[in-house]
């Protein structure tokens, strides 16, 4: 995991929001409680973790 934090670094500088691992296991974790699973028996739940790429792409072409 190491290898990929100075990648994390490069991106976040670029303003885009990234999960470390433990993170990431916290929102799964939190999209299988049984109150998220009760709605999810009803309707999608919908939970988007990407990292932010459009908001970065959008800025640097926006300066180019």
């Amino acid at each position: 995991m190491n290898a990929t934090n100075s990648v994390a670094e490069g991106i976040e500088a670029q303003g885009c929001r990234t999960f470390s691992a433990k993170e990431m296991a916290f929102n799964i974790l939190g999209l299988m409680h049984p109150l998220v699973f009760d709605v999810a028996q009803i309707e999608p739940v919908w939970a988007d973790v990407r990292p932010s790429f459009s908001l970065s792409l959008a800025r640097a072409l926006s300066t180019a």
